[in-house]
């Protein structure tokens, strides 16, 4: 089999959470409590008994999760993902600022938890794929400019860029302009978390700048929900859960793509699994399955991964007969959204691994896992072998 790639996963641990972290996994008032409490023994110091502890409740399918959550260090959990794969497997991995969603305080800063995922990469180099994350949040344009140059370029470190907008802002947002035609000229990839569920933004009132976004690139015809012929970018407050929303659906990237045309642009989870389950138990519905997928022949360099939402055999299935679409075939990329996936009963990451390869079938597989993403992860600073 060809190398594989996985262009989607994760290797921060609970050190680098704020202490309200988990709270946003999971409603009501006595699951925030439970495992606020544990969180704010420090995380990494919950030991075996608090998780058996927590196995014996209804939340006992945090269980994994925790488990891996609270190991020491990122090279632990980045070891504990690659004995899934083959030996010659590489794995992206994706960092992420929790400083600005208003879930407490952070002991870690961001910058540390990057710095220690580079010092993975150096133990695996050949392994370890770091990509660094951006929020509009942490300076202006060009100091936002300035960061990513810090670490992407040869000898840096890290090939790519994340964004997740659910922690509290717009893909569209002004003070990533020059990330974006940084990120165009030089083909470096970004990928994008575009899915219902994960985390999100949670303050106690949301900011007026929130409510009315303002656009770099603002689109007056919707390309993706033809039941919108305008676009609006005043959004009328919500619950924060459902407010996130706003934040990261597939509309937004529009006014992206459409001043960086040839931007490398991976949209992740593929909408997500709730809205491809929408799509094949109703239909056609203009889900966000269906946009992304509608997004997807419009741009030469628009990509999404599967991560988290190949979980599901139905969804697979889907996956694999959008993968017989010309238009789809070459942008469709592989990749499990490690350790996140835990939390779904009975799933580990090498069954992942495994039954993605039975459903596409070796030819198919190997075409999202290698060719794919070798070709969206390539760029002006690094080569994919």
């Amino acid at each position: 089999m060809k190398n594989i790639y996985n262009c989607h996963a994760h290797t921060f641990n609970g050190r680098y959470l704020p202490n309200q972290f988990l709270k946003e996994y999971m409603s009501g008032k006595t699951k925030a409590l439970l495992l606020g409490k544990l969180l704010n023994t420090s995380f990494l110091g919950i030991n075996k008994l608090a998780i058996a502890i927590v196995g014996t409740t209804k939340y006992k399918e945090f269980v994994p999760f925790l488990k891996v959550g609270i190991m020491k260090t990122q090279d632990m959990v980045f070891e504990d993902q690659i004995t899934a794969f083959p030996s010659d497997t590489r794995i992206v991995s994706l960092p992420l600022n929790f400083k600005y969603m208003e879930a407490g305080e952070v002991n870690i800063p961001y910058e540390q938890q990057l710095d220690d995922l580079l010092e993975v990469r150096k133990r695996y180099p050949n392994k370890c794929l770091p990509f660094v994350f951006i929020d509009p949040r942490m300076g202006t344009a060009d100091q936002n400019l300035a960061f990513v140059q810090r670490y992407l370029g040869p000898g840096k470190g890290c090939i790519g860029i994340k964004l997740y907008p659910s922690l509290g802002y717009y893909p569209y947002d002004s003070r990533l302009y020059k990330v974006y035609e940084f990120s165009e000229q030089n083909q470096i990839p970004i990928i994008s978390h575009c899915s219902k569920g994960g985390i999100f933004y949670d303050p106690d009132t949301l900011p007026a700048d929130v409510l009315n976004s303002t656009s770099f690139n603002p689109q007056v015809a919707s390309k993706v929900d033809k039941s919108q012929p305008l676009r609006s970018y005043t959004f009328p407050p919500a619950a924060t859960k459902d407010f996130k929303n706003n934040f990261i659906k597939p509309e937004n990237y529009v006014d992206v793509m459409e001043k960086f045309p040839k931007l490398k642009m991976c949209l992740a989870h593929y909408g997500g699994d709730e809205e491809i389950f929408a799509f094949l138990k109703n239909g056609p519905s203009n889900t966000w399955y269906e946009q992304v997928r509608s997004l997807i022949p419009l741009y030469p360099n628009f990509y999404t991964d599967i991560s988290y939402s190949l979980y599901d055999a139905g969804i697979r299935k889907q996956i694999k007969s959008d993968f017989q679409d010309p238009s789809l075939r070459k942008r469709i990329l592989f990749g499990t959204d490690f350790f996140m996936t835990l939390r779904e009963p009975g799933v580990d990451e090498s069954h992942l691994f495994s039954d993605c390869l039975q459903t596409m079938g070796q030819p198919d597989f190997e075409m999202m896992a290698n060719e794919n993403n070798k070709a969206f992860l390539s760029s002006a600073f690094y080569t994919a072998p």
